[in-house]
């Protein structure tokens, strides 16, 4: 109740009365769904034009809109009411080999995620290059519950081993009777460990590169 007060105030009244300021998604939904502006509008009883309104970027957008919006495209309402921040940022188009900016499909992603995908995350920076990462660039990992293990591999993670140090490496299964686990190092050349016990593990889920 409180998130629709600070957007909308208290009182749900009637079309255009009390309104919020969104970020585009309700674009992102519709195209999900795979829906047109002129399937959306007939879904909703109005016109392309009316929906192309509606997904114009920090127009203020009426509860009376919001829910039957937040029914037809599937999500909470709360997913439509996203202020002004920095967890998503415009995707321009792609670079192709010359250096030029080509624009995105109709059908494709109009703006890019920049959440961390991981629950509960952890992160590092490195000191020097190590295989496909660069000097000064923070590794994200997403921690694994204790029985998700086997998501973690053929996947460079971060994972405490049993001596109680903390490596980047690549974790495979093990086929050894007595030994589970083979972490594979990052560098050329160097020789796999074999262990028996992780004690936690993280993928590595992504890469910032600052300049």
């Amino acid at each position: 109740m409180q998130f629709f007060e600070k957007h909308f105030g208290a009182s749900r009244r009637k079309r255009g009365r009390k309104t919020g300021i969104v970020r585009n998604r309700i674009r992102h939904y519709r195209r999900k769904l795979g829906l047109t502006q002129s399937e959306l509008g007939k879904k909703l009883g109005t016109t392309a034009a009316t929906v192309s309104r509606l997904e114009t970027e920090g127009i203020k957008i009426s509860v009376d809109w919001l829910q039957p919006l937040a029914a037809i495209l599937q999500v909470p309402m709360t997913d439509l009411l996203d202020g002004p921040s920095t967890d998503s940022i415009p995707l321009l188009g792609h670079i192709n080999q010359s250096g030029k900016m080509l624009p995105l499909p109709k059908s494709s992603e109009s703006s890019l995620p920049v959440r961390i995908p991981a629950r509960d995350p952890v992160a590092v920076r490195l000191e020097r290059n190590l295989g496909p990462f660069l000097e000064g660039e923070v590794l994200i990992g997403g921690r694994l519950e204790p029985d998700q293990l086997s998501q973690a591999f053929n996947r460079v993670c971060l994972l405490e081993i049993e001596t109680g140090a903390t490596l980047l490496t690549r974790l495979l299964p093990y086929p050894g009777k007595n030994l589970r686990y083979a972490l594979v190092p990052l560098v050329s050349g160097g020789l796999p460990q074999h262990i028996n016990h992780i004690a936690w593990c993280a993928p590595i889920v992504m890469a910032v590169r600052y300049f």
